[in-house]
């Protein structure tokens, strides 16, 4: 058992677990948790896990969570079918602790809370919580959405309106942000000019409706007059 949460749905208690299926191993540990790509998941453990969530006279919604992390953005060492989630909190300090002593103190801290229920949608559920999958160097990190809505009541990772069956990484805190905008709508920069020698700057629009959630990437010129290059739908 990874972590363990009650859950109200509709009125309804649930019983949401993410449970691994055989023993974790540590990974973005005391020892590697420096490498830029480490950062959203230290310290943390990797396996098979599935979310799985338990209704009173009704069968267990399981949703594996590996295969969000297959083929996504990030260097970590992954095997197949492995997520990779956060279980000790980083400290201020822990860098100037001895790798062994840090190695045992890091074990009896209480664990990150991976379920941290919010309504990201703005449909009036909050029953979602936001997962990194990974990321590039020390600024480009990625997360998915999993959880449910009343228009899709079973377990999934959300997707985008254009394509509802595939998960949406979003960069540059782009799911944190859509939930913290009252209006459910938010603009934000996913790539400056001049990020690693671009000429380009890129933006990103979400906006939550009834069909779930708009999203769209623009493109602009860093020539001075930030000319609108080319949009997609996302």
């Amino acid at each position: 058992m990874r972590e363990d949460r009650t859950v109200r749905v509709h009125g309804a208690i649930e019983r949401w677990r993410i449970v691994w299926r055989t023993a974790p191993e540590d990974t973005c540990s005391p020892n590697t948790s420096s490498n830029c790509p480490c950062f959203p998941f230290a310290y943390g453990q990797s396996g098979e896990a599935d979310l799985v969530r338990s209704r009173p006279g009704q069968t267990d919604d399981v949703f594996a969570l590996g295969p969000l992390f297959a083929g996504g953005p990030g260097l970590l060492a992954r095997q197949p079918n492995h997520a990779v989630i956060a279980r000790w909190p980083v400290a201020n300090g822990d860098h100037q602790m001895d790798r062994a002593a840090l190695a045992e103190a890091v074990k009896r801290r209480p664990a990150v809370t991976v379920m941290d229920l919010a309504d990201y949608n703005h449909d009036g559920w909050a029953t979602e919580f936001e997962l990194p999958i990974g990321g590039f160097g020390c600024a480009m990190w990625y997360r998915v959405v999993v959880g449910i809505t009343p228009q899709r009541p079973e377990i999934h990772a959300f997707g985008s309106v254009a394509k509802p069956d595939t998960p949406l990484a979003l960069p540059a805190g782009g799911w944190s942000l859509l939930r913290k905008a009252r209006s459910g709508k938010v603009k934000y920069m996913e790539q400056q000019c001049g990020f690693r020698g671009g000429d380009t700057e890129l933006e990103i629009e979400l906006r939550a409706g009834a069909r779930g959630v708009h999203t769209v990437r623009r493109s602009y010129s860093c020539d001075g007059e930030r000319r609108l290059l080319q949009t997609d739908t996302l």
